[in-house]
Order: structure tokens, then sequence, then C-alpha cells
């Protein structure tokens, strides 16, 4: 199976080395403004008739808040671009997804694996050029992962046992 689907991961690896990562996730939210436009392009039978002055506003939007990175002559327009293209990529695999991969034979899990899979797999050959040897996480990076982790995963053992003991506990109908 072809699709554009793990393209956006190197993109999106190749535009955050020259621009910031709040532009890249401003422009990948762009993504479903994209899948859009070419659903109407491509004139798919599930593009449903959304306002062109919508999508207009949207791209508009997003235009108006990456522009001051790009107009400042800090190089970032290579980034953007690449970011730009990344998000594009999305829309038309959204659109691709829906049109040529049966959906119904394919659970989400699969899809999402398959998608990820390729991505790792595109993204590899990058981080073996660009790897400069290892650079160990300041604990300033790990203290705050470590506390994320451990209150997210008791989070979820809270909840796990509360919906387990809920169950058990119901009356027998």
């Amino acid at each position: 199976m072809c699709s554009p689907t793990p393209c956006p991961t190197p993109l999106f690896a190749i535009g955050e080395q020259h621009t910031s990562s709040a532009i890249a996730g401003l422009l990948n939210s762009t993504a479903p403004l994209w899948t859009l436009l070419l659903a109407w392009a491509l004139r798919d039978r599930t593009a449903q008739k959304r306002s062109a002055l919508d999508v207009t506003i949207g791209l508009a939007g997003s235009a108006l808040m990456v522009a001051p990175a790009v107009l400042s002559a800090r190089g970032e327009l290579s980034g953007v671009l690449a970011c730009l293209a990344a998000a594009l990529c999305y829309g038309l695999s959204y659109v691709y997804i829906d049109r040529y991969v049966p959906t119904r034979r394919y659970s989400l899990p699969t899809l999402a694996a398959y998608q990820l899979t390729a991505a790792g797999i595109l993204t590899a050959p990058f981080a073996v050029l660009g790897a400069t040897g290892p650079h160990p996480p300041g604990v300033g990076a790990v203290v705050p992962l470590v506390i994320l982790g451990a209150v997210l995963t008791l989070t979820g053992v809270a909840l796990t046992r509360a919906r387990t003991a809920s169950a058990t506990s119901a009356p027998a109908p």
C-alpha cells in the first residue's frame, strides 16, 4: 500500500530544524483546511459544501500568524515551507485514505500503526545521518517528564480501578 501518509513526519523534522515548534504547530493546524481544499479540487464524494469564505479566512489567519516569523530575517522560510508541505501531505493523505483504503477492512489502529511504521522507516536515515553523538538530557528535562509520567500512570491506574470496582459492585439484573 503506497500513500502520502508517512511523508509529514520527516517534513516536520526537516522544517523544525529551521523554524520554531510554535510555527510548526500552527502550520500543522492547517491540515483540515488543506484536506477540504484538496477534496474540493479532486471532487471527492464525501467533501461537504463548506463556505469558501471559511477556508479563506482560516488560511489568511494562519498566514497572518506566520508572517512575522517569515518576514524577520531569521531564515525561517525553508522551515515554514517544509511544515506547510507536511500539512498539505496530511490533507492529501486523508483524501487518499478516504478514496483508496478500504476502511472497513482495516481498523483505525491498524492504519495508525501503518502510518507510524512507514514514518519511522522514512525518518531513520535522517536520524542516522544527522546523529552527532549522544546528548544526555539535562535534569531540567528529565524531572518534569518523570513527574508527568508518574502522575499520568497513577491517574490511569486509579481510573481503571474505579471502573473495575463500579463494574463488579453493580447489582446483578
